[in-house]
């Protein structure tokens, strides 16, 4: 079965619920890695050789798994997390 990632506590303030998140692929924390890199959409799509939607795709698919509103919010919470190294 699938495994699931570390809980994460999400919401604001003093009240925070956890929740279990579903685990990134490896193409998923890739396109992440490039992201918190600071590359575009087009040039992850061209370190990837897919299209630029395709990179759209992944990124939808990442920030809803990580409940992040955005791609920026989803680099912090994967840091968080320990998805990815720390700056």
């Amino acid at each position: 079965g699938a495994s699931l990632l570390p809980v994460a506590a999400t919401g604001s303030g003093d009240r925070l619920s956890t929740t279990a998140l579903p685990p990134l692929s490896q193409r998923e924390l890739a396109v992440l890695d490039m992201v918190a890199q600071g590359m575009t959409n087009q040039e992850i799509a061209e370190r990837l050789t897919v299209a630029v939607s395709t990179v759209k795709t992944h990124l939808n698919n990442i920030c809803g798994k990580l409940h992040a509103p955005n791609r920026t919010a989803a680099v912090t919470i994967a840091r968080h997390l320990h998805l990815l190294a720390a700056p």
